[in-house]
């Protein structure tokens, strides 16, 4: 994955945790592991496997909200 791909898909998680945060530490929790990540192993597998759980438990945020808003 290019630097540029990877800076990318970081702003747009940033994005949907701001977007379905709703006071949530659990998303401040993610947003500070995925930048120590970027910050200490840019480019490693270890970005890649955080981003990865990111937008795991983001879908899991927004079905969470989906299934409470409805």
């Amino acid at each position: 994955m290019s630097r540029l791909s990877c800076i990318l898909l970081q702003l747009l998680l940033l994005l949907l945790l701001r977007l379905f945060e709703s006071g949530s530490s659990i998303a401040s929790i993610i947003v500070s592991i995925t930048a120590i990540g970027s910050i200490t192993a840019f480019g490693s597998s270890v970005v890649l496997t955080v981003l990865v759980v990111t937008v795991l438990v983001v879908t899991v945020l927004v079905v969470t909200v989906l299934i409470v808003l409805l």
